[in-house]
């Protein structure tokens, strides 16, 4: 099987070393509380946020407030101890439960975030972030970087988010792109990853799955999420700001009502790798409004139209739209190729888009 080999210039998180260490224990019951890990702050209202710091919170504390950091650098977030994750949980009654700003150089590791007012972590201008192993459900969003005019750099790896209204990961309008790695993210309202008018991000190893389940203000469960695309991973968005050169691979994405990868306004994308199934269209590669130049290699398309009854599989562009697509696997499909119509014989479809999909397979 051919592989294509993607060369990326990849900026490391830092880790905070020589930093001053701060620890937090929210079920500490000493009355006298210096930070240190024998007398802890027992929330972050007994001390101020500085650059430099390394803040550890206890295992099975419960932190009841947003942590806001801003206009601060070099500075991280984790867990100490035995047993469960840290919780921040919020009751809805705050917005985020970290929420960085113009923050660089943040680590967040091994936190869990639960009711979430808007977004269990909202970044914004914040360059070398990092988010790994954090648990994320039932809030508005997973996580969000949401720049607009600013430029956020980083990463979020190994976290499991569910039972979010709107999208799971989403970052918008970014120059510069971030890593979106072996993350689980299920039960999402709108979409489980979205890239929305972003350029250069990976988004590599995930499974993303059901879309259908969300749930309302009481917790009590229903059908529809509050979102209206349902979408497994979005690596484009709207006309006009579509933007591109993201990589998608290695990604299983099922059960999700709508789409499960959607190229969308996006152009020059890569798609390699990926295994869609069971939902309503598998793949969708076709850019609306012109040519979406996308390379489409060893993916899996099996068991679509799920929920939706929608009329294909997987939704191609004509071959003078593409770079290259080859080494795909289509199983028992209906191929609609833009421009030209659902195709279900692999003759006719080899026929339409020689010479780019010579090895695609039928079964």
């Amino acid at each position: 099987m051919k592989k294509l080999f993607v060369f990326v210039v990849v900026v490391s998180v830092l880790n905070v070393t020589n930093a001053e260490e701060v620890y937090v224990d929210a079920n500490y019951s000493g009355s006298l509380v210096t930070g240190s890990k024998a007398r802890p702050f027992k929330s972050f209202a007994g001390f101020s946020l500085k650059s430099g710091q390394n803040i550890f919170i206890k295992r099975n504390s419960i932190i009841n407030s947003q942590i806001y950091i801003a206009g601060i650098s070099n500075i991280a977030i984790s867990s100490y101890g035995e047993g469960n994750k840290p919780v921040i949980n919020l009751d809805y009654k705050h917005d985020h439960g970290i929420k960085l700003v113009s923050a660089h150089n943040v680590v967040i590791s091994n936190i869990r975030i639960i009711n979430a007012g808007t977004s269990c972590v909202q970044v914004i201008g914040s360059k070398m972030f990092s988010i790994s192993k954090l648990e994320c459900s039932h809030s508005i969003y997973g996580v969000q970087v949401n720049d607009g005019k600013y430029n956020s750099t980083g990463e979020v790896v190994n976290s499991v988010i569910s039972h979010v209204q709107g999208d799971g990961i989403g970052a918008w309008s970014l120059r510069e792109g971030i890593l979106i790695k072996k993350n689980v993210i299920s039960h999402f309202g709108n979409d489980g990853i979205d890239v929305l008018g972003s350029y250069g991000s990976i988004i590599d190893g995930n499974i993303v799955h059901d879309s259908f389940d969300s749930f309302n203000a009481d917790g009590s469960p229903k059908a529809e999420g509050r979102g209206i695309s349902h979408v497994g991973i979005k690596a484009g968005g709207n006309r006009g700001n579509g933007g591109g050169r993201n990589v998608v691979r290695n990604n299983v994405v099922y059960n999700v009502k709508n789409f499960g990868i959607f190229n969308r306004h996006a152009v020059y994308n890569i798609y390699d790798s990926n295994r869609c199934y069971n939902n309503g269209v598998n793949f969708n590669f076709v850019k609306s409004d012109g040519p979406s130049m996308a390379t489409i290699i060893n993916n899996v398309s099996e068991g679509a139209s799920f929920e939706a009854g929608l009329k294909y599989d997987v939704f191609i562009p004509r071959s003078s739209d593409l770079i290259r697509a080859d080494n795909n696997r289509w199983v028992d499909p209906l191929i609609n190729v833009k421009g030209i119509g659902v195709i279900s014989d692999l003759s006719v479809y080899r026929e339409k888009m020689a010479p780019f999909e010579a090895n695609t397979v039928f079964h």
